[in-house]
């Protein structure tokens, strides 16, 4: 059995301000999760097929609630592993973590708990904002069953610092010299979900732009999964890419500079929703007006804000 402790008395205050998607109490998923090895978090290691991981719906909870996971309870749902008990004896390393869910009161009537997207796509297991605990490393064995304990008092924190005014969705990448990221809230997205919602997109600008101010080029817009901070095409600023290693981008960046790189805008879209990491860029009756918003509001500020942006040709690229 795991009893975790949410936010106990040692917790900073502003671990409340950046978790919490609606105002307490809480509502969402806790997860106890266990790997044999500490080289990266167990919350880091789970996937389809990962660590064993094991969790249960909450609701109500405030500051220094707890709840327990016990494998006789029968809303505990472990995968791969159905039960707790099943862990075989010996070492092993334990995390808790709570995936925060918001309220939508949506426009077609229904209700829904879902997490908000907070910048990571929609990995839970990263996304800034959920909650988890230290790693403990626990002994199981069948022969003397115990509790642990394990207190969620550390806040994954927001890739890029939140500046006044600005909220989780999207992310909030910087703008570099060449790669401009936009984020809007949208009207049509906004009434569907009953709450503040957001798109962006992330703008490859081609040499001489800055310049070239009576020039116009043509733009396309890269249709796929959610782009996070990266440039469309692959470009990057720097050769030194920390996910993909040294030097591997140096190539596009050095091509996209060139004068044989077709002078044109590149755009990729950021809309991760309380589904997915992307809409698929449609409108949808699950989803919503994705599409609308995409076509009459993030294109037009697109085109308001890049005057330069001629004409559009479309490519799915996944």
């Amino acid at each position: 059995m795991s009893r975790i402790v949410f936010f106990n008395d040692t917790a900073p205050p502003e671990i409340y301000t950046l978790s919490l998607h609606d105002a307490l109490p809480i509502t969402g998923r806790a997860y106890v999760i266990v790997s044999r090895t500490d080289e990266r978090e167990p919350r880091l290691q789970t996937s389809l097929t990962g660590v064993p991981l094991w969790g249960v719906d909450v609701s109500g909870l405030s500051g220094g609630d707890s709840v327990m996971l016990d494998s006789n309870d029968i809303a505990v749902f472990g995968y791969p592993l159905e039960q707790i008990s099943e862990i075989p004896d010996g070492s092993y390393f334990v995390q808790a973590f709570l995936n925060i869910y918001t309220t939508f009161e949506r426009s077609d009537g229904h209700v829904l708990r879902m997490h908000l997207n907070s910048g990571a796509g929609q990995s839970v297991f990263r996304a800034p904002g959920n909650a988890h605990s230290a790693v403990s490393r626990v002994i199981f064995s069948m022969r003397s069953p115990r509790v642990v304990d394990l207190d969620i008092n550390e806040v994954i924190p927001p890739v890029e610092p939140l500046l006044a005014g600005e909220v989780l969705q999207q992310g909030n990448p910087r703008d570099t010299a060449r790669v401009k990221f936009v984020k809007i809230r949208s009207s049509v997205l906004s009434q569907f979900w009953g709450r503040d919602m957001y798109i962006g997109a992330n703008v490859l600008l081609p040499e001489g732009y800055e310049t070239n101010t009576e020039t116009y080029y043509p733009a396309i817009y890269s249709q796929g999964h959610f782009p996070g901070r990266g440039a469309p095409f692959g470009y990057r600023e720097l050769d030194d890419d920390p996910e993909n290693g040294v030097g591997r981008s140096a190539g596009v960046r050095d091509f996209w500079v060139s004068e044989e790189a077709p002078r044109m805008i590149g755009v990729s879209i950021r809309d991760a929703n309380p589904y997915y990491d992307t809409s698929y860029s449609v409108n949808s009756v699950n989803v919503g007006p994705y599409g609308d918003a995409i076509h009459n509001e993030l294109i037009p500020y697109l085109e308001e804000n890049f005057p330069n942006l001629d004409y559009i040709k479309t490519a799915t690229i996944d």
